[in-house]
């Protein structure tokens, strides 16, 4: 199962949204331009540093992520938490893909169930073309 570091910014007026990202196309860095605007009070910056797991946010913004590279920046994207509505922009800084014993488990019996069956037909058909005989009748 994948997990994301995300750093991502909340703005509540959509044209400081739209100012950011337009000066993210030009070419300037988002860490610099979300300093900026954390410090001028245009957004606010969304727990940052920690992985988050899909099943944590909300459908759309998982879509969106999904379809982005490492270092990339998502377009702005509407978003609703209770009563509070705004726009954000994230950037997926990392992404791994932790040790799950159960899951690792579960991946490899379903990997020898699939070899076994293989084999099996595999067996069962040498053994029909070796042993059985039909006969024919004229």
């Amino acid at each position: 199962m994948v997990e994301w570091k995300l750093k991502s910014l909340f703005f509540e007026k959509e044209d400081d949204a739209k100012a950011m990202a337009e000066a993210i196309k030009s070419g300037k860095s988002f860490d610099e331009l979300a300093e900026k605007a954390v410090a001028d009070k245009k957004a606010k910056s969304i727990e940052e540093g920690a992985y988050v797991r899909p099943e944590t946010l909300a459908n759309y913004v998982v879509d969106t992520i999904s379809s982005m590279g490492t270092g990339s920046v998502s377009p702005i994207l509407r978003v609703q938490s209770g009563k509070t509505k705004g726009f954000t922009v994230i950037k997926l800084e990392d992404q791994r893909y932790p040790e799950n014993p159960q899951a690792r488990k579960q991946a490899e019996q379903f990997v020898l169930n699939a070899k076994k069956s293989v084999v099996w037909e595999e067996y069962k058909t040498s053994l029909a073309k070796k042993n059985v005989k039909i006969a024919r009748s004229s």
